[in-house]
């Protein structure tokens, strides 16, 4: 499935193969800001949804710019609301384990919340400029922060406590995500570079000159890390080895900036959303060369 969440406050569900629109819900009345599947959702969720099986599994969530985030079923019944922000949010990440949900905010917070109860279990300080993105270790032990003072944290949840900064990029950080073998972290920067960070040596291993923009998003891939992929405002998405941190490909086909990227564990199939209203879908072919299998107009997910 393939889950886009637009400023115009709508959030849709697509099938991916043929970019099948099956659930459209009106998510919340001001701009969409992030969204995420819980890690236990399914096609199959939404299909006994759609055949008259009610269901109160909480399949996705979204956060806003009102402050507010939702959690909905897999037919996009409204679950759970989490309230305590105290300004717009950022983007949002379920824990690995599926019971916790994490929201960043501009209040330079992020909180953790129950997913069973939407109760807010933790409100963690610290960065002193908005929270922007995060993002769980694989083992979900560790979250990673960035946000606009133009580094990253990486906190322990058993502790509360920050193990690490990562310092390096000179401007204002977007995006963060771990690699599945724990120890790397990617970051993308509005100084047009993504780093990579090494958790053994607390530092930063390679800096790559992704972009020729801003870039709004990084993204490993999730099952076995051996790329990852950036997203930017020079309208464009690339994938970058995470054994030599080469180029492997540009993704080019956007008329505007391109928003926010993901990619597909076992990494054959990339989404990527753009300013110009337009969700794609890429498929990887022979020799590493990634195509543009459909193109898919209407909202799309916006993450600012």
């Amino acid at each position: 499935m393939i889950l886009n969440a637009s400023w115009g406050g709508v959030a849709r569900l697509w099938r991916r193969d043929g970019c099948e629109k099956i659930v459209t819900i009106r998510a919340h009345e001001s701009r969409c800001t992030g969204a995420d599947f819980h890690p236990t959702a399914t096609l199959a969720q939404v299909e006994e949804t759609a055949s008259g099986a009610g269901s109160e599994t909480v399949s996705f969530g979204t956060a806003c710019a009102d402050g507010v985030a939702h959690l909905w079923s897999p037919g996009g019944k409204h679950l759970r609301t989490l309230k305590g922000h105290a300004d717009r949010l950022g983007r949002m990440a379920f824990h690995p384990c599926g019971d916790y949900v994490a929201t960043a905010s501009f209040d330079k917070t992020w909180r953790l919340w129950s997913v069973e109860t939407g109760e807010e279990l933790l409100c963690q300080e610290g960065h002193s400029r908005p929270v922007y993105d995060l993002s769980f270790h694989p083992d979900g032990g560790l979250c990673a922060t960035v946000g606009l003072e133009a580094h990253g944290r990486v906190w322990d949840l058993r502790s509360g406590k920050c193990i690490t900064t990562l310092v390096g990029h000179v401007k204002q950080c977007l995006s963060v995500d771990f690699s599945p073998n724990g120890f790397h972290i990617v970051t993308g920067s509005d100084d047009h570079t993504a780093r990579i960070w090494d958790l053994r040596r607390r530092g930063c291993l390679y800096t790559v000159p992704a972009h020729s923009s801003l870039i709004s998003s990084v993204r490993y891939e999730p099952k076995d890390g051996g790329f990852f992929a950036t997203s930017s405002y020079d309208g464009t998405a690339q994938l970058y080895s995470s054994r030599d941190f080469s180029r492997i490909n540009t993704l080019r086909g956007h008329e505007a900036r391109v928003m926010c990227a993901d990619v597909a564990p076992g990494g054959a199939e990339l989404a990527t959303v753009s300013y110009d209203r337009t969700l794609k879908l890429w498929r990887q072919q022979r020799r590493g060369k990634a195509v543009k299998e459909e193109t898919q107009e209407g909202p799309v997910k916006m993450e600012l």
